[in-house]
């Protein structure tokens, strides 16, 4: 059989197999991945539907978290998250995992800490927030024991 072909079917098998553990619920699979890290991670509950406008799930004290995934090729050094608007949620938390889906950086905020930080790109009509200027916003395992850590991996 064709090599594409068939890295394609395992692919598709490994999909298959996240939706049967939870992990994943559409096919936007780095944005699944990284709402699902963060769910277990703050014990936040997952929105039941998967196109929420502006936020994706509640914190334990009702707070509408938006969550912005990234797996990023290990020679990207874009270090941007886009944010059309800060309106509609009340905490952001920027996952950037390597291409194999280990967790890079964890990043975590109000959504007025995070407008604050952001540039607005005139020319994309949306705002920009650099990751450099979030390294005090920064969720580790040490300041955020969890098993998802391990679960996933980090770098």
């Amino acid at each position: 059989m064709n090599p594409i072909r068939v890295a394609l079917q395992e692919l598709n098998s490994a999909k298959e197999k996240l939706k049967s553990l939870g992990v994943v619920r559409s096919e936007r699979l780095t944005s699944e991945l990284g709402e699902y890290f963060v769910s277990q991670l703050f014990n936040y509950t997952r929105a039941e539907s998967t196109s929420n406008k502006g936020w994706d799930m509640k914190s334990l004290d009702g707070k509408k978290v938006q969550v912005k995934a990234h797996a990023k090729g290990w020679d990207n050094h874009y270090g941007y998250t886009h944010i059309p608007d800060f309106d509609l949620f009340d905490e952001l938390v920027i996952v950037v995992m390597t291409p194999d889906y280990r967790i890079k950086y964890v990043f975590q905020m109000s959504s007025q800490e995070a407008q604050k930080k952001s540039k607005m790109n005139v020319k994309a009509r949306r705002f920009e927030l650099p990751w450099k200027s979030l390294e005090k916003h920064r969720v580790t395992p040490e300041n955020q024991p969890s098993h998802v850590w391990e679960e996933f991996g980090t770098v």
